[in-house]
């Protein structure tokens, strides 16, 4: 199914608006009814700023500068997901010293820490290997 683009969703809500039902639109427009109740659905809250296109791409909420922290944290004290999660609200000073490069007021749930742990090979126990 082809991507509309802001005119052709403008056009799609407005047939139906005048009275084509969703199913009929979808067909016309070729795009399955989900597509045509979620446009219908934007422009209720939205206005006419909700034709236009949203990013795609998720907006990255993990900096370099907290993977650092976040390894270092795993490295020097051998701690889980949960304490790393709280040492990234708040981490004593004579830690941060230990530390060297730091971020504090991170808030970030136990899954996106174990991600980061899992892309640097860090989670988990550590596994034997047999002779």
């Amino acid at each position: 199914m082809p991507r509309l683009n802001p005119e052709q969703r403008r056009q799609m809500v407005k047939v139906i608006r005048q009275g084509m039902a969703k199913k009929d639109a979808a067909r016309a427009f070729r795009v399955s009814r989900t597509t045509v109740w979620r446009w219908c659905q934007r422009t209720k809250h939205r206005g006419r700023e909700s034709f236009r296109d949203l990013p795609r791409k998720p907006k990255g909420k993990i900096t370099k500068k907290v993977e650092a922290t976040i390894v270092a944290i795993r490295t020097a004290f051998g701690w889980g997901t949960a304490r790393i999660r709280q040492a990234l609200v708040n981490l004593p000073k004579f830690m941060r010293r230990v530390l060297g490069v730091c971020v504090q007021g991170v808030r970030l749930s136990r899954t996106a820490t174990n991600g980061v742990l899992k892309r640097f090979r860090l989670n988990g126990y550590g596994r034997e290997e047999n002779a």
